[in-house]
């Protein structure tokens, strides 16, 4: 397996451990103002978004046939709703600096991802192993 390949994998889990974190902290701030309602739909909201993170991280180290497209679906979707929090916080006023800071960290995280997974080494070895695992007999289910 590429090391790219290995480390946007590695990213994955990150997202998912970095996301349901901030569900927490989604879920905390929303029923400290006595929104419970909201801060339940909300946190519902981020950890979703963190676990569309799992299957993609599975595809990558799939023995058979890893693909890296689900990957590539998961980050740009983390990368569009982190983007679009980014800009809806900066237009609203909202400048406090450790949310900014840590939603623009898992953009650049996102960048890399995408990055990692477009690789021709990791396109390569991903159409190698799946030509190996045809030729072995094994076959993709359906």
């Amino acid at each position: 397996m590429p090391s790219q390949l290995m480390m946007a994998a590695l990213l994955h889990w990150v997202f998912v451990v970095a996301i349901c974190g901030l569900a927490v902290v989604t879920f905390v701030g929303y029923s400290m103002r006595d929104i419970m309602f909201w801060s339940i739909w909300a946190g519902l909201g981020v950890v979703c978004l963190g676990l569309l993170n799992v299957p993609a991280a599975l595809a990558l180290h799939h023995p058979h046939f890893p693909q890296a497209i689900s990957s590539r679906i998961a980050t740009v979707i983390t990368l569009v709703t982190f983007a679009g929090a980014l800009f809806r916080s900066v237009g609203n006023g909202d400048h406090k600096i450790v949310p900014m800071l840590g939603v623009a960290a898992i953009l650049v995280l996102c960048t890399v991802n995408l990055f990692l997974t477009t690789r021709p080494q990791v396109k390569q070895w991903i159409a190698a192993r799946r030509q190996l695992s045809l030729s072995q007999g094994h076959g993709p289910r359906r």
